[in-house]
């Protein structure tokens, strides 16, 4: 008599196909061949920590399977040939359910250069990005390693290395996913960005110094607001890993977004100025204009269709940027034309021209303004925007985005964060705490960027945990966004 292994190559052979579990129960009533002889081929729980499975034959090689579903050691069972039709070996293609849900977060983080991404340790901080990892969707601490993040900025690089960055994200361009580095970034564009708008700004302002010229004034506020958050979108837009989006789009976000988040600023506040008094101010300020980003977010949401983390990351980003330009762009100019303000001055008095005025007292008023909101901003609304679109693009999990995305709890339980950060930074604006030196200090004020920041790389982390994941599931590849 046969053996099941016999039998089974023989009936591929004779039909060209692998036989159904009914096939085989009927061969096995039938008699054509022994059901206590174990093939050969197959292993035993004892002798591997895999999954008992007959070896592929040629009509079955290439057919997908996903791995990962089945690597847990298994208690020693009776042998039965073939198994059971509840794996995918013998699952029919409608019933396999292993590619339904390819957006599952793994529990194990990514490893970034210089220490593993999870530690066993009881520091407070890595129990802060813990948590904050758990409501990105990970699991464990991560190691933020500054250190080498910034590697590759004190090392040269070529211009074309620059270009290479810039053309990132056309349809040309755009790798396909199992291409995609889920490495940690290194990213290094953006310092040289800040350096080329400080250049800038240090001229205009030896220029106006000695010249006293109008197209000066306007210089330097543009470039003043200009140019650490664009720097941070800059970073954003190296952190991209999966090269989706284009430059020109992050410039569309950036200018475009910034003003329609203004926007919806503006006609939020409509409806919140009877609430937005004394010690709700900073709280309804926060909720407000965070609420301002998101609307504008969603809209670049709904039209690039992005799927990562990571894009979320930067089109926040994008958006938060404009955002800050702008702000600040207003309170320099305001700065450098309060008049009132400005002959409350002891250098300037109403005798003065206003020419006088303007380049005694305001100038450096200006000046001031423009450097203390600048350096700050890379906590400031770049930086909480960033959060909001990451939020959301792990509320999403891969979908097109809907109304019932914004009442996720995956979205919620990060969005509150910025609105968190925004409010602990105006906290200023309530009258009674106008004056406190804590609140009002620069150390104050430092704490909340890293405060931000944390949950950024925690976030980051994340966006490369996910393209290491989608990239063992075959089928799952990036489109190109225009």
């Amino acid at each position: 008599m046969m053996t099941p292994q016999q039998w089974h190559q023989g009936f591929i052979t004779t039909n060209g196909r692998e036989p159904t579990m009914e096939e085989y129960q009927s061969a096995l009533r039938n008699g054509e061949f022994q059901k206590s002889t174990a093939p050969d081929h197959v292993q035993t729980p004892a002798d591997t920590q895999q999954p008992i499975a007959p070896p592929q034959s040629a009509s079955a090689i290439g057919q997908e399977t996903r791995p990962s579903q089945f690597t847990a050691p298994q208690p020693p069972q009776p042998q039965q040939f073939p198994p059971s039709p509840s794996t995918p070996y013998m699952a029919a293609p409608q019933q396999n359910t292993a590619y339904q849900q390819p957006y599952q977060y793994s529990q194990q983080p990514l490893t970034p250069p210089g220490g593993p991404a999870t530690q066993p340790t009881q520091k407070a901080s890595f129990n802060v990005t813990a948590a904050i990892n758990r409501l990105a969707g990970g699991e464990g601490a991560v190691d933020i390693n500054l250190k080498d993040t910034f590697s590759n900025v004190f090392k040269k690089h070529s211009r074309k290395e620059a270009e290479r960055i810039f053309i990132g994200g056309t349809t040309f361009t755009t790798p396909r996913e199992g291409d995609i580095a889920a490495t940690w970034p290194r990213p290094w564009l953006f310092s040289r960005i800040l350096v080329f708008f400080i250049a800038t700004y240090v001229l205009l302002y030896f220029l106006q110094s000695v010249n006293e010229i109008v197209p000066s004034y306007v210089g330097l506020i543009f470039i003043g607001a200009l140019a650490v958050p664009f720097s941070t979108l800059i970073f954003f837009f190296e952190c991209n890993a999966p090269r989706n989006i284009s430059f020109w789009s992050v410039l569309q976000m950036l200018f475009i977004g910034g003003v329609l988040s203004l926007i919806a600023t503006m006609f939020l506040d409509r409806f919140t100025a009877a609430v937005s008094v004394g010690w709700f101010l900073p709280l309804m300020t926060g909720i407000v204009e965070e609420l301002a980003k998101l609307a504008a977010l969603a809209v670049f949401v709904k039209i690039l269709k992005p799927r990562y983390i990571l894009n979320g990351l930067l089109i926040g980003g994008a958006i938060g940027a404009g955002f800050a330009v702008f702000e600040t762009a207003g309170y320099g100019f305001d700065q450098l034309t309060n008049v009132k303000a400005i002959v409350q001055n002891s250098n300037c008095t109403p005798q003065m021209t206003l020419d006088e005025i303007i380049q005694t007292c305001g100038f450096p008023a200006m000046n001031s303004i423009l450097i203390l909101r600048g350096w700050m901003s890379i906590g400031g609304h770049v930086a909480w925007a960033a959060i909001t679109g990451a939020a959301l693009l792990i509320a999403m999990n891969g979908d097109k985005l809907q109304t019932r995305h914004f009442l996720d709890r995956r979205f919620l339980s990060l969005f509150w964060i910025p609105i968190v950060l925004h409010t602990a930074w105006d906290l200023g604006l309530i009258p009674q705490l106008r004056y406190n030196a804590v609140i009002n200090s620069n150390l104050y004020r430092l704490i909340l960027i890293v405060l931000a920041w944390t949950v950024l790389f925690v976030i980051i982390n994340s966006g490369l945990q996910q393209i290491s994941r989608l990239q063992t599931i075959p089928g799952n590849t990036a489109q190109p966004q225009q």
